[in-house]
């Protein structure tokens, strides 16, 4: 559902524009059905520079300090994989680009998503890492033969072709974009760990997930079924998903500390 005129006239608080199984690439998610792609969620952020933030403020300077201001927050690139490269019955990606050209085809595509956003005002950016797709428990249960370690590396290693390109894309970024600010958010390592070990950080039921999912453990929740009793003892709430309280502690980081996010975390990019 889109938002109401009224709500589009009082968007300064912050919007998101996310889509469920959307990427980088505009075909990625589309069997999964309506999806908006990067492209298209930057298109809405256009309608809203435009159309909508002329409501909140009288010129356009004004907009231009206020989008200055504003945190541009861009986590996205793991349906590229999911839902379109490790898909061959449904794309032909995998049979058209070696892992390498592939994780080049995004890095390239997400750089020039990040421009039209910083051509359209804003400065502060916080981009995001994938994490260790190959430890999702859907990924791990489609997998035949099954794997003997609790991730499938071969997919993790393919995940890591990509993220190993988001610092030097951001470093370009930075350099080239005038009065940009570029926060990168490490979040692989740490999600790896967890997987490897759940026991050692307090999550004793591991890697199941938390409600009860279907197609031999690949799919999202089941409706009408009881979860499990503590999620905060489980990694992840579905196949896919990771529970809240993983969320939280890489948000937390990101926000005060100093290891998931720099070259400065998301409480100094604030104060910048």
């Amino acid at each position: 559902m889109g938002l109401s005129e009224q709500e589009k006239s009082e968007t300064t608080a912050g919007i998101n524009y996310a889509s469920g199984a959307a990427g980088i690439l505009p075909e990625s998610g589309t069997t999964t059905g309506d999806i908006l792609s990067l492209e298209e969620q930057i298109n809405y952020f256009l309608q809203t520079v435009k159309n909508d933030l002329p409501k909140s403020f009288s010129t356009q300077e004004e907009i231009s300090s206020y989008l200055s201001k504003s945190i541009f927050v861009v986590s996205i690139g793991s349906n590229d994989y999911i839902n379109n490269y490790l898909q061959p019955a449904n794309y032909n990606s995998s049979k058209t680009y070696a892992p390498q050209q592939y994780g080049a085809l995004l890095i390239s595509s997400l750089k020039q998503h990040l421009t039209s956003l910083y051509n359209l005002g804003a400065r502060k950016f916080l981009v995001f890492e994938l994490g260790p797709i190959g430890c999702l428990p859907a990924i791990i249960n489609a997998a035949n033969p099954k794997p003997t370690t609790p991730c499938l590396e071969s997919v993790n290693l393919l995940i890591k072709i990509f993220n190993s390109g988001i610092p030097s894309m951001i470093q370009e970024l930075s350099s080239t974009l005038e009065g940009s600010t570029f926060v990168y958010g490490d979040i692989f390592d740490k999600s790896y760990q967890l997987n490897m070990s759940p026991l050692t950080y307090g999550f004793s039921g591991g890697n199941t997930p938390c409600c009860v999912v279907g197609g031999n453990g690949t799919t999202i929740c089941l409706p009408d079924q009881i979860p499990c009793e503590n999620r905060n003892t489980h990694l992840y709430w579905d196949a896919f998903h990771p529970v809240q309280r993983v969320n939280y502690e890489v948000a937390s980081g990101c926000f005060r500390g100093s290891s998931t996010c720099f070259p400065v975390n998301v409480g100094q990019l604030a104060g910048i």
